[in-house]
This record gives C-alpha cells, structure tokens and sequence, in this order.
C-alpha cells in the first residue's frame, strides 16, 4: 500500500514538472556594439535559448551598430525563433549604408532613379549593411511565434524585417530612416511577410526608405507578402501611422486581409491589392503627381474587395506626360495591359472597389497632354460610391461619366468641395495638411464636404468605428473627429476651430510651417494667422489660452495663406511653434504644438595638401555644420578634369568627437594606381550623424617620384652638426708582459675609461713604450637626415660606451683600435607609409698618434691622428627606407697635452670623420711603476 502511494505521488510530481510552463526572462542590452558582451545579438541568442515569451530591454536612446558587413548568405542581423518583446526605450538600431555616384553625390535618394548602386557602372560603396530582423526560421511552420517591437528607431539597413511562415511581427512605435534595398539586387522590401505571416504596425512612422526594383509594382512593394491564390490567410494592420517620401513603386502589395485604419500615406507609392477584403479607414493616402508616369500613383485591386471609408485619396493629376516621361507611360514590363488607357483607381477580374463618405481629390485635374480617365473598373468588377462621397471629375471623366460608373447619380462632384491648384508650380509646392482640407466656404457658398455627415457623435447611428467596431474620435491628421453638432466632414479631416500646424521644411536659422485653414472665429471672418513660438519644454496649448509664452508674432496676413516662416532661429536648437486664426471678433483657440530643429549649410572644408609618392598628405580645419554633430569625413580622389572618382576614405574625428570647430585633422591617401607626375584632384567633405553630407573642399596635387628616404652614414650623420662626446680617465701602468697586465689591479677613475701599458724603464724613451686597453663612457647623440621623409626623431642625447686596445711604441708615436657603442634614434611619423623604425649607431675606427714634443717638450705637446673609421647602423623596421652612405671613410684630428707628471698624461683630442661625426675626448695617462 505504501508502495502504491509513494508511486502514485511520484507519479503526480513527475507530471507536474513536465506541465510548468517555462519562466520568461528579463535580458538587458547597454553595448553600443551590435555585437559581443550585453549586445542585442547576444540577448537575442540568450532569448531564443530560453522556451516561452522573453522581454529584451535596450537601455534608453543609445545608439547600436557595427553588425557587420553585407551578406547575401545570412541577410539578416538578428534572427529571432522564439516568441518576443523588443523594448526599445527610443534607442536606435544604426546599419551603414552608403554609396558614392560617379559625380560625387553620397547615397541619394531620387523618386525617379532606377540604379541599383551595387549594379550601377562607376558606383562605389562606402558601406553595405543586411536586413534586420528575420522572425522565425525559414520554410518552416513558426505557428504561434510573435515579436513585438516597441519604441525603436532603425537607421541606413537593407531590410526592416522578413516574417516567414505563420510568424507575427507587431511593430508599435518603429520609425525608419534611409532603409534602402541592398539585398536581392536592390528589389527587398522594407518588410516582407512569407505565407500565413501576420504584420502589425501601430503608432510607427516609415521614411526615405528605398527600392530600384525594376520589376511592375504589382510585384514589389514597401510592405509585400508573398501567397498565390486563392486568398491568402495573411493579414496586414496599419494603424495610427505615417508613410512619408519612400520611394518606391508601392507602398503595400498584399494577398490576404489588409486593414489602414487612421494612417497618412505620403508619396510612398500605390495600393496594390490581391484577393481578400481591404479596408482604407479615415485615411490620407497623398500623391505629389510626379510619379504617374511610373504607374505608382495606382489604386489596384485584383479580385479583391476595397471599402475605402471616411478617406481622402489626393492626386496630382491623371496625365503621363510623355515629356517627362518619354519611355515609362507605357510600361514595358506589362506587355499585354494596356497601359496607354491606365486610371489612378482601377478594379480587375471580380474585384470591388466601394467609397463611403469619402474625397477623391485631383488637384490639377487640366494637367498634362496624356490626360486619363481618373478611374476605371475592368472585367466583372465593379466601382461604386454612396451620396456622401466626392470625386473630382476630369477632362476625360465628367460629372455624368463619374454617377455613371459608380451606380451614384447623387455623387458628389461640384464645389466648393477640395482644393484645385492653378498651376503645376503649385502642385510641386503644395503638401497636406492645406491641400487636402475641405474648403470651409467660398464667398457666401458653404463647402459641401464640410459638417456632411450627421448624428456622427458618439453612439450615434453614423459614429465613424473601425474595422473591428471601435469608435474613431480623431481624423487622420489627429483633430478631433465630430464638431459640437455631432457632425463631421467627408474624407479623413475635420475643419475645426483651430489650425492644424505641421512643419513643412527647414533652412538656415529658418523653419517653414503650414497649416490647414480653420472655420471662422466667433465675430467675423478670418484676417491673419499669429505664431507663437520658444525654446525647451513645449507648452500645453489649451492651458494657454490667449497668451503666448514664447514669442507671438504675425506670420501670415492674408486668411487664405496657409504657409509661413519663422526666421532668425538658432541652428541646432529645438524650438516650439503654434499657430492661430484672428478675425475682428478675437482668435481662436491655439493648434497643435509641434517642434522642430533649424540647421545651417555643412561648410566645407579648406585643405591643404602635400603629395608624396603614391600618398598625398591632407589636413583641414574642424568645419561648423550648421548645428550638427559632424560624424565623420569622406576623402575621395579622381584625375583632374575627369568626371569619374577613383576611391574614397572615411576619416574619423579624433578625441572620440570632441573638438572645436577649427581643429586640425589629418588624413594620407595612399594609392600604389597614381600615375607618376599625373594631378589628382581631392574632396573631403563632412557626413553628420544623421547621413547628411556637406559642401565639398578641393585641392589638386600631382604624384611624386619615389617616397624619401632617411640617410645615415659619415657623409650624413645628421641634418645639422652631430657630436660623439667621450670624457674618459686614462690609468696607465707598466708590465712586462701581456700575462703581467692582466693580473696587475685596475684603478677606474670617475669610472670613465681605464688604460694600460707595459713599462720596459722608467727613464728615456722608452718610459711610455707599451699595450694600452681603454674603457670609455659618454654621451652621443647622432641623427639620420631626414628632409627627404615624414619621419621626425627623438631628441635625446644617450649614453655611448667605448673599449680600444693599442700600442705606445715611444713618447711620440702610437697606434690604436677602438669601438664604440654611440646613441640609438627612434623615428616616427603620422604617416602610415613611415612606420616607427629605430636605428643604432655603433663605430670602429684604427688610429696612429703623433706627438711633437720637440716643440717645447712632453707638458702642452701637441698631436696629430689619421687612421680609418666605420660607422654601423643597425636598423630594426622599415630598413627599406633607410640608405646608407659611405659608412667607411678615413678620419683626421689634433689634440694637445693638458698636463704631463710622472703619474701619467691628461690629453684633449678632436677628431672628425669625412662629413658630419665628430668625437671629441679628454684622455688622464697615469704612470704607474712597478
């Protein structure tokens, strides 16, 4: 029985340890590096490692990189196999790429290029990074795995993110920069989702992303997922976001359920969409007109259903100007459509495009020699508007063609309705919010989108809800939805009694900002529009309510002037704005805040530069950027009078950054290519941290013979006079062998140098007659000529050791043999083709003595040398660059006797080596006797 219970127990334990769901875990991310210790790389590993949803946390706004370079083999930085939550905490994810054209131009973004910079002829790459992240593993089932990704900035990668099969990726608050396809041939997405993959996008702003996909847009997109028909079960959300300046041929190509609930879409191509049901919901989706002749303007909907409810879809025009664009208006990738008779807004097979209450807005409709009917409904497929919706005839589609095709005859064609634009200057300069408001009135006429819409209030019968039936209470542009009447406007912006302010550029000291134009105040029509503006914390704008607590000036005074600037700012100071409406009755109520940055012109560098052999030597003061931070300088070089650059080089700042304007910086090019005696002209300018560049500066040089080399040797022991100087104590006694001297006592004098000889007597001429061994300690300071080179030398005198052995045949003549150990000398240079090399001076020299003593005797007698000396130079580097000259060469001195006693000799000699070593050495000859 106890057996029983005890297996029973077991039994139960067992089963609950196989049933406890795995502990989530916490992994914090502070390295600013990609890769390594407390990097995202290794969190994600960690991550991936351990079962179950786990959070990773970046530490708030750092900036990552350095995840390497481009791989085609593994596209992506961070693979994720596990569910997720990213918590960004506002840092930024930073990648590297760029390119140079062959005019010089770094990594640009055009609307209308189609060079892919890693195919195009003469394009350079400056840097290339991969795609993000990939969620989940490919071509397998990742069912129930999903990533969420909050509060993240992604920077200059070649993909935001591949979600493979079944996987969800939610993006909350992501906002991109400069992703640009480097992958795939330069056709990858943005975000590609393979089948079954769910993406989510909330709160998230998406610009200047980039693809040169040469492919019909109906295939490549911003955000694209891949499935064939019938439906896909891939759904896309887009929500409360902003799509701004991307330049690609659509901004979404999907299969499958697509829902853009409160979302502007800015110049980021058309709407592609594949089976499934679509639904546009209080939505801007804004085309400037320059891209209709590259079909990506187009609402495309193939066998699907579009329900386009309580949005704005603006056009510039439905003209291919074959002017401007001369080989695009019809495609060459779509052989049997028929591109000559396209519409903006067209329906295939059994698809259904449906309009609720909302603006089809064409804003030069009179545009163009190409002009198109705006919309069209192909096949089986069907167009179709309720009375509450507007949509602007043109040219070749009027009022009647339109209540025609979309089954309406009360449609909403007249005006005063949406803006018109009088000319195409007009169209290039005009951007939302203005160009997309309704108009208020026009004279005494109301418009007729304005208050359209009644019992639009809350829980009323026409309260604007969502896709899944949550209440809308914002327009797209964030003004509350529904007036006091519980009225709203058709389209996706409510006219309300403040502007809506936005910041439309910036320039030198300068932001510009516009606004939509309001209803008109209590007590009159409007007359002119007042700013106020500040610097540091923002101000609540309904606190406010009349005052400014910044500075209040007019900005415009005309109330149909939508646009204004605000001038003498500070560059890189942040600065508050609002905007308000007067009328002779008082104003209304302040907009919205918004801030912006103002930045000057990158100043371009003045250079200086020195050529050398295959090298030129650059350097240029620290430029003022305007207000921003200066990341580094690109050098880039190319032969003078030609278009082409031949390289480039990225120079980093020194001192981590922190200098002055003015500050000096150095760079050497070396290129073994050059062509001797050929000119080479240099750029240099700066690239900020955030991918701006500035003006370029200029210098032209030509290419040098040979590098220069240091010279050593006697004829070129230093650039200017080198002396080897030994003061030496001379102890001489007498021996009567060789076998004698070596086991007599040494006497070491100031422990400089120590001489014998042997004495045969101790009177006559033979008193000095015998072997002489000397030790000698000094100093020297020997130097290489250096004019030649960039190599600088070390200014120190050393010691120098000696030793010699000779022989005193009488009181005149004697002969010697010494060696010296002299000073070694280290060279150094900033330039990379002169690394640090030592050299080491050592010297033997033979020498025959003669004294005259016939003069006035032994005391002051003076005395000539001659023999031979060799100076050795070790070298330890570059000894390629080191020549030396003439090392053996006969030397010549004179010396005298300072004192002459029976203790011994003290003499002074000077002798010179043929060019510029001299040794000068104080010698004490002391006798002793046996």
């Amino acid at each position: 029985m106890l057996l029983h219970l005890f297996k029973l127990s077991f039994s139960a334990l067992v089963f609950v340890h196989l049933i406890t769901p795995a502990i989530a875990a916490t992994y914090n991310v502070t390295s600013t590096n990609c890769l390594g210790s407390d990097s995202i790389t290794e969190a994600i590993s960690l991550a991936n490692a351990n079962p179950g949803e786990d959070t990773i946390e970046i530490s708030s706004g750092i900036s990552i990189s350095g995840c390497g370079p481009l791989d085609p083999r593994a596209p992506f930085y961070l693979v994720i196999t596990d569910s997720l939550i990213i918590n960004g905490n506002f840092s930024t994810i930073r990648g590297f790429n760029d390119w140079l054209t062959p005019n010089g131009n770094l990594s640009p973004l055009y609307p209308d290029d189609e060079s892919c910079p890693s195919q195009a002829v003469g394009w350079k790459f400056i840097g290339a990074s991969n795609g993000l992240f990939q969620i989940g593993e490919y071509q397998t089932d990742n069912s129930g795995l999903v990533v969420k990704v909050n509060d993240l900035f992604v920077e200059k990668m070649s993909m935001l993110a591949e979600v493979e099969d079944n996987a969800s990726l939610e993006l909350t608050r992501v906002f991109t920069n400069k992703i640009t396809s480097l992958l795939s041939s330069c056709q990858a997405p943005l975000i590609f989702a393979n089948p079954g993959a769910d993406i989510s996008i909330e709160s998230s702003l998406f610009q200047k992303s980039k693809s040169w996909s040469t492919l019909p847009p109906s295939v490549k997109g911003m955000i694209k997922n891949s499935g064939s028909s019938p439906q896909s079960n891939s759904e896309l959300l887009i929500k409360n976001s902003t799509f701004d300046a991307n330049y690609q041929k659509a901004a979404i190509v999907w299969r499958g359920d697509v829902n853009i609930v409160s979302s502007k879409l800015y110049n980021s191509g058309g709407l592609f969409f594949y089976d499934g049901t679509a639904n546009l919901i209080n939505s801007i989706v804004f085309q400037d007109g320059r891209l209709n002749g590259r079909d990506r303007d187009w609402i495309f909907v193939w066998d699907a259903d579009l329900n386009v409810i309580a949005s704005t879809l603006s056009f510039g025009h439905t003209s291919c100007d074959k002017t401007l664009f001369p080989t695009t208006c019809v495609s060459p990738n779509w052989p049997n459509f028929d591109f000559v008779n396209r519409s903006l807004i067209m329906s295939f097979l059994s698809g259904s495009i449906s309009f609720k209450e909302s603006a089809v807005q064409v804003r030069l409709p009179s545009f163009g020699d190409e002009q198109q009917p705006l919309m069209r409904a192909y096949d089986a497929s069907t167009i179709t508007a309720d009375a509450n919706t507007f949509i602007q005839p043109v040219p070749l589609q009027d009022a009647t063609a339109l209540e025609t095709l979309t089954s309406q005859p009360s449609l909403l064609t007249g005006s005063p309705s949406m803006p018109v634009l009088a000319n195409e200057v007009e169209l290039l300069q005009t951007y939302p919010p203005s160009v997309v408001t309704p108009i208020i009135s026009q004279s005494s006429t109301p418009g007729i989108l304005i208050d359209a819409i009644d019992n639009a209030g809350s829980g009323q019968i026409n309260e604007l809800l969502d896709h899944e039936g949550n209440p809308i209470t914002t327009d797209a542009l964030g003004n509350p939805r529904v007036d006091s009447n519980d009225r709203r406007n058709i389209g996706a912006v409510q006219t309300t009694l403040s502007p809506h302010l936005i910041v439309s550029g910036i320039d030198n000291g300068l932001v510009q900002l516009a606004w939509s134009k309001p209803i008109d105040p209590v007590g009159g029509a409007l007359t002119n529009y007042d700013v106020c503006y500040g610097s540091g914390a923002s101000p609540d704008p309904v606190a406010l309510g009349t005052s400014c607590s910044g500075t209040l000036q007019v900005i415009a005074n005309m109330p149909d002037t939508l646009s204004g600037d605000v001038s003498g700012l500070t560059n890189g100071t942040k600065y508050w704005f609002l905007v308000r409406a007067n009328s002779a009755g008082g104003a209304s109520p302040w907009s919205n805040v918004v801030e912006e940055t103002p930045y000057g012109p990158i100043a371009a560098p003045v250079i200086t530069a020195t050529p050398k052999y295959n090298q030129v030597d650059l350097q240029w003061g620290h430029i003022d950027a305007g207000g921003k931070q200066v990341s580094h300088y690109i050098v880039k070089w190319r032969i003078q009078g030609t278009d082409n650059w031949l390289g480039f080089k990225q120079v980093e700042l020194p001192n981590n950054g922190m200098i002055n304007v003015g500050t000096t910086i150095k760079a050497s090019v070396t290129n073994t290519e050059h062509t001797l005696g050929t000119y080479y002209e240099y750029a240099v300018f700066a690239q900020t941290t955030d991918g701006d560049n500035g003006e370029r500066g200029f210098a032209t040089v030509p290419t040098t013979a040979e590098l220069g080399k240091a010279e050593t040797g006697t004829k070129k022991g230093g650039g200017s006079l080198s002396f080897v100087l030994l003061l030496g104590a001379i102890l001489v006694f007498r021996v009567r062998k060789l076998t004698t001297l070596l086991s007599k006592p040494l006497l070491l004098v100031s422990t400089l140098a120590l001489s014998t000889f042997s004495q045969a007597e101790e009177t006559g001429s033979d008193k000095y007659k015998g072997f002489t061994v000397d030790l000698g300690l000094g100093v020297s300071y020997l130097s290489p000529d250096l004019d030649a080179t960039d190599w600088e030398q070390d200014k120190k005198a050393q010691p120098a050791f000696g030793f010699g052995i000779g022989y005193q045949f009488d009181e005149n003549w004697s002969v010697d043999i010494s060696y010296h150990w002299l000073n070694h000398v280290k060279l150094q240079s900033d330039n990379l083709n002169y690394p640090e090399t030592e050299l080491h001076y050592h010297m033997l020299s033979g020498n025959a003595k003669y004294r005259l003593n016939q003069l006035w005797g032994n005391n002051y007698a003076p005395f000539v040398m001659l023999g031979v000396s060799h100076l050795d130079v070790t070298v330890s580097g570059s000894s390629s660059l080191i020549e030396e000259d003439k090392n053996t060469q006969i030397d010549y001195g004179i010396g005298i006797n300072l004192s002459d006693t029976d203790l011994g000799k003290v003499d002074l000699s000077w002798k010179k080596v043929t060019g510029d070593v001299q040794l000068l050495e104080i010698r004490v000859v002391v006798d002793i006797t046996d």
